[in-house]
């Protein structure tokens, strides 16, 4: 999620070995971080000129990530006024970044969490923990809830019972705290 400025020039230099690799094998997985940064930075833009929401997988979820640089506040470079007319939409509650997430939500006007997939890897007490900190910074207007379930039918059950169950937990504590 660490997206750094990178110009037409040194997108294009990037872009050459990418296609040349992807004619000779057949298939393509594009890895050029420069590539990459370009053709997000470009998504984003198109995302604001279109105003449609654009989404970033953030925190946990992928066995090939690198756990120390997902943190949703790495994107940074995206949250600038030039971009505010794209909504982003961050996903799977920044786990364990959630603090960071609900902040961006709080601190940036196109900015919205979504609390989905992270009911599926953890147990009730750290969900509870994880949305009680997302509920507690973020706007209420900027929260999202998906199950982010895939594949196994009772997945799609087991998440959204599980969401509802922690959410109606954490909005009984603030009632109770007045």
């Amino acid at each position: 999620l660490q997206i750094e400025p990178v110009g037409r020039a040194a997108a294009a230099a990037a872009f050459k070995p990418v296609h040349e690799r992807a004619r000779r094998d057949g298939g393509l997985r594009i890895e050029s971080k420069p590539l990459l940064d370009f053709l997000i930075v470009a998504a984003v833009e198109e995302s604001a000129r279109q105003e449609v929401p654009i989404q970033f997988h953030t925190g946990l979820g992928d066995p090939d990530l690198d756990l120390t640089r997902v943190d949703p506040a790495a994107l940074r470079l995206i949250f600038s006024d030039a971009y505010r007319a794209a909504p982003i939409v961050l996903l799977h509650s920044g786990y364990p970044y959630a603090r960071s997430m609900a902040y961006l939500a709080a601190m940036f006007p196109n900015v919205y969490a979504d609390f989905g997939e992270v009911q599926l890897f953890v147990a009730g007490g750290d969900l509870t923990a994880i949305v009680r900190e997302l509920v507690g910074l973020a706007p209420a207007s900027k929260l999202l809830f998906s199950t982010d379930a895939s594949l196994v039918p009772e997945l799609y059950w087991l998440g959204a019972q599980a969401g509802r169950r922690t959410l109606g937990r954490v909005f009984d504590e603030h009632i109770a705290d007045g």
